[in-house]
């Protein structure tokens, strides 16, 4: 087995199967949930995979100072699948900066829909507050939900405003 894939396979394993006490998640510009870009799968049966990364993510990669440029953002990732990230008793979503205004809003704003991956966290719970098991504690900045944006502003540099 590769380095790369025996890598991959011990992520995987690492995480077991029984529920994580605590999940520190992000959201992205897009409303992905770690790497799961929309359309997501909200059901997918591997708790962490090999996808591909969507444009908007990847620019996102760049935008946030990670990589470069575009061309040096690899175009496929290992995530932690949308079932495993809710198989949590508590969920941390930190999402800071005016670049994800749109995704916030969506996500806390919308019923469970796979193009706005974020609403995910809906599926276990009418009210939308809440992982399988407890709340969703949202820390924003200006990220903060108020009139949605999409395709998300951007300046002639190419930054999301």
């Amino acid at each position: 087995m590769s380095p790369v894939l025996a890598s991959w396979y011990a992520y995987a394993q690492l995480m077991g199967t029984e529920d994580f006490d605590v999940v520190l998640l992000g959201l992205g510009q897009n409303a992905h949930l770690a790497f799961n870009d929309p359309p997501a799968h909200f059901e997918h049966p591997q708790a962490a995979p090999v996808v591909a990364l969507d444009e908007l993510s990847r620019q996102q990669q760049v935008d946030e100072g990670h990589f470069p440029d575009l061309a040096a953002v690899p175009t496929h990732a290992v995530t932690v699948t949308i079932p495993r990230l809710l198989a949590t008793r508590h969920i941390i979503a930190s999402v800071p900066g005016p670049a994800k205004r749109w995704a916030v809003t969506a996500t806390v704003r919308s019923e469970p829909d796979p193009n706005v991956p974020g609403t995910a966290r809906c599926r276990q719970s009418p009210r939308c507050s809440r992982s399988r098991s407890g709340p969703t504690d949202w820390y924003t900045s200006s990220a903060r939900a108020d009139t949605p944006t999409w395709p998300p502003r951007r300046s002639s540099s190419g930054q999301v405003v």
